[in-house]
């Protein structure tokens, strides 16, 4: 099995792996070095470090994290066995006193940490990454540039790899502009060569999109949304001239009720209908109650189409039609108790069996929520669950339970709890499905400084595989 991580050439594995390096040394650097720089650019330029001005100059945020994810997995008789390391970096260069420039990043890195990464026998925990040569390799998910209010009706210009800003997963190596031509109307328009970040053969040929978005307010609470999406995606396994996918999508909002604010979204796939969603949310502050609902159609599978509107296509089962219904009541007590009741429903559409990616359940639940108890910034939130699949019940359980504080003027709060998932999907950094999985936390939040702040976060699966994640972040205000 062939399989390529996109359609750039294998010098991107190198050039992931190496921006670790360099994005945390250029951060140590201008850590070090802010001060310096900025006394002696302020004093060739007549400007007083400290004053007014330097600060619309000089200042910058820059804001970090960074996630480590272990994965292991063996069987009972410890023949088959897989370690796994998923690291993944995002990093953002904002200038709050000078807002024109900023910059985004995202990267991840695997590596394969037994030395088996290149299977060709039996292996029950074969993934993606068990097809290559080399035991790392890597993605870089985004990096671009925001220009902002180059003019006074450009909003934004985006240019480097991107995600897609509308309402489509797509990642694209191009540019992206965002225009207010009006107080009610406004226009995003973007391009660029796509990027797979699994696809059998890289040599296939370069994949395109574009696409266009117009938000319109006819009235000053009502929002009406049309997009389009164009792809080529060459892929041989389809035709040898590729496949050419049209989305079209149309969304209306509506925010003028005070007591409920409905939304409508459906789509159109090569002029088919695809695919209905629904919500509503209704307040009644009276009697301090508030009720919210999402329900979503799908009619039209995804097999055949491009990997922009899959981008796990060549890996993942095809999502099949579904019906999905989403409800919950929450009641408020007082100033800081709130109990919550919800339904979940999934059922396929026809005559289907259950497969990966595509299940039938429910789910009945119950929750009652806590904070600052006695004025102690203790804060707890129980759940209860009730589970229904094929002919079988679960009953589960979950816990939240922390504390809040107040710290150099700034909030923090530390929390641990656990709760469960019938099912639990991954699509980053592997589109993967697990089921009957507890899971148990522990996440931080602590000011460190007038400047800096800490993030942190450790979480613990337990099921046939196991996974332990550790995430942090910083975020320094210069």
């Amino acid at each position: 099995m062939n399989v390529c991580y996109g359609s750039e050439s294998d010098t991107e594995l190198i050039e992931v792996v190496m921006s670790y390096r360099i994005i945390i040394a250029f951060i140590i650097i201008i850590t070090l070095t802010h001060g310096v720089w900025a006394d002696n650019i302020g004093s060739q330029s007549g400007i007083v470090p400290g004053s007014s001005d330097s600060e619309k100059v000089f200042d910058f945020t820059v804001g970090t994290s960074v996630r480590y994810l272990f994965r292991s997995a063996r069987t009972n008789t410890n023949r088959y066995y897989d370690n796994d390391l998923f690291q993944d970096l995002q990093l953002s260069i904002t200038m709050p006193g000078y807002k024109m420039f900023e910059f985004h990043f995202l990267g991840s890195v695997r590596e394969d940490l037994d030395g088996g990464s290149d299977q060709t026998d039996f292996f029950p925990f074969e993934d993606i990454g068990d097809t290559r040569i080399t035991p790392v390799f890597g993605y870089v998910h985004e990096a671009y540039f925001n220009i902002n209010y180059l003019f006074p009706f450009l909003k934004q210009v985006r240019v480097g790899r991107q995600s897609g800003q509308r309402n489509s997963a797509v990642f694209f190596d191009g540019l992206a502009v965002d225009m207010d031509l009006t107080s009610r109307f406004f226009l995003t328009l973007y391009g660029g060569l796509a990027f797979h970040f699994f696809e059998i053969d890289y040599i296939w040929g370069s994949d395109l999109l574009g696409g266009a978005g117009i938000d319109y307010m006819p009235l000053g609470s009502t929002i009406v949304s049309l997009d389009y999406l164009f792809v080529k995606d060459v892929q041989d396994t389809v035709s040898p001239a590729g496949t050419y996918d049209h989305l079209f999508t149309v969304k209306i909002k509506q925010n003028s009720f005070s007591f409920l604010r409905p939304m409508i979204k459906i789509r159109f796939l090569n002029l088919f209908f695809q695919d209905l969603l629904i919500s509503t949310i209704s307040t009644f502050p009276e009697i301090d109650l508030e009720v919210s609902t999402r329900q979503t159609i799908r009619v039209a599978a995804t097999d055949g189409f491009s990997n922009e509107l899959i981008p796990y296509n060549t890996l993942m089962a095809n999502l099949n039609p579904y019906y999905s219904f989403d409800g919950k009541i929450r009641k408020l007590f007082m100033e800081n108790m709130a109990v919550d009741l919800g339904l979940l429903v999934r059922s396929l559409l026809g005559q289907q069996n259950s497969t990966a990616f595509n299940r039938e359940f429910r789910r009945i639940y119950t929750a009652v929520e806590l904070n600052n108890i006695l004025d102690t910034g203790v804060f707890l939130s129980v759940t209860g669950e009730l589970w229904f699949r094929d002919n079988n019940e679960y009953y589960s359980g979950g816990l939240d339970f922390g504390y809040s504080f107040r710290k150099l003027k700034k909030d923090g709060s530390i929390s641990f709890g656990s709760y469960f998932s019938l099912y639990k999907y991954s699509y980053y950094p592997e589109p993967e499905e697990k089921e009957l999985v507890q899971t148990f936390y522990t996440k931080a939040r602590i000011p460190l400084g007038k400047n800096l702040s800490l993030n942190c976060s450790y979480e613990f699966e337990a099921a046939i595989e196991s996974y332990h994640t550790l995430k942090i972040g910083t975020r320094y205000d210069y």
